[in-house]
Parts: structure tokens; sequence; C-alpha cells
């Protein structure tokens, strides 16, 4: 069975890398929010120093899976395109409630959940090579 390819090959390249740079941004910010909180624990030494440690460690390893995520869209590996989609789903649910009072944080996490959930249905995601190469693997 032969699958016949849809629209220009460099236009899908072109709206995946988009979508990895979204997914990437995203994890900057995450590793950098956990720095934060992770300077936060150290400077205003809470009751719970360990458990404000723990969370500022976590939310870095987060950003780091969020990462990878990024990487996988940009090589074209359809393995990213589920933990790509859960992640957009975690940050429309914070986003949303953002929206009323803090527009300024709600609406561009919101925004940047829409084009990626939006970006990782096009072909150049969706499809699989019948070789089994990513597309990077064909440049």
């Amino acid at each position: 069975m032969t699958r016949e390819r849809t629209g220009d090959g460099h236009e899908t390249h072109r709206v995946r890398q988009i979508v990895a740079a979204i997914v990437c941004a995203e994890s900057i910010v995450v590793v950098v929010y956990g720095f934060v909180l992770g300077i936060e624990t150290l400077v205003d030494r809470p009751a719970s120093f360990v458990g404000s440690a723990f969370l500022a460690l976590l939310v870095v390893l987060l950003g780091a899976g969020v990462a990878s995520v990024s990487v996988g869209l940009w090589r074209g590996q359809r393995w990213s395109r589920s933990p790509a989609l859960v992640w957009q789903a975690l940050q429309a649910s914070v986003a949303a409630p953002a929206l009323g009072p803090r527009p300024q944080i709600g609406v561009p996490l919101l925004v940047a959940a829409v084009l990626v959930v939006v970006g990782a249905f096009t072909p150049g995601i969706v499809e699989e090579p019948a070789d089994g190469r990513t597309p990077l693997d064909r440049d």
C-alpha cells in the first residue's frame, strides 16, 4: 500500500519546524521558571525547604522532558506527537483560568497551545515516511 504525498515537502518541513520551535520556547519558559523557584527556595528558606527544592527540581526536569519532545518534533519523529498534545492540554488548562485575571499570561499560553495542536495534525507531522527514515535523515 503506497501513500500519496500531500502538499509540498518544504512546506510541511516548515510547519514541523514552527511547531517544534513553539514547544522549545515552552520548554525554555518551564526550565527558567524551575530555576526561579530554586532561587526563591534558597533565598526565602521556606518552612518546607525540601519540598520546595524538590518542586523546583521537578519543574526543571519537566522542562527538560518538554525540550526532548521539541527535538523529536523537529526531527519528524511520530512518538513526539502524543506527549506534545498532552502538554498542550495541560498548558491550556492552566491558561484558561488565567484569561480573566491575567490575560497577559493566559492569552499567549492558549494561543501557543492551539497552534501546536493544529500543527500536530498537519500532514508533515502525521504521515510516516514509507522508508521509515525521519525527514532529517533524508537531508
